[in-house]
């Protein structure tokens, strides 16, 4: 009996790794570089304060996960939310990798911002993000699902004060 229990246990194994191997990517470099592009487009529109074209960089479905809060379904949420951010002066967009599947590609890599805050002093964030585009019938990628975050440590709580 304990053959028997390997082998299953063995053939799940099997199954499971298989299941998780990965794959290439099937897109096309055009593919990629349009991808490419359209992070390119949004990058430039938010560095312009341009919130309609920024939102044309999204589906009308697009699900933001911003860092620190949850997240916003729709472009209109989306814009929403975007124009109550201050004012950047400097965006980077670092795409570490493309990849997909037919007329899904996702993006990840790490970006930097430059902004300046409501009281006019300068601020700095940079972090990661991962990306998923969808292909539209006009040969676009816009954003679909798009996730964020900081890797700037969080500053430190002031410790409490004491009575005598």
């Amino acid at each position: 009996m304990p053959s028997v229990k390997r082998r299953i246990m063995s053939a799940t194994l099997v199954a499971i790794l298989t299941g998780c191997a990965s794959t290439t990517s099937d897109l096309s470099q055009a593919d990629k570089d349009a991808v490419k592009a359209e992070i390119e487009k949004y990058r430039q529109a938010g560095l312009a304060a341009d919130w309609d074209a920024w939102g044309n960089t999204l589906t009308s479905d697009v699900i933001v996960s911003p860092a620190n809060m949850p997240p916003l379904s729709g472009r209109a949420a989306a814009i929403a939310w975007v124009k109550t951010l201050p004012k950047l002066t400097g965006f980077t967009a670092n795409v570490e990798e493309v990849t997909g599947h037919g007329d899904l590609a996702y993006d990840r890599g790490t970006y930097e911002l430059t902004m300046v805050m409501p009281d006019g002093s300068a601020a700095t964030d940079h972090g990661t993000f991962l990306e998923i585009h969808r292909r539209q019938s006009d040969g676009t990628w816009p954003y679909t699902r798009l996730m964020f975050h900081s890797t700037v440590p969080l500053p430190e709580a002031a410790a409490p004060s004491r009575k005598p």
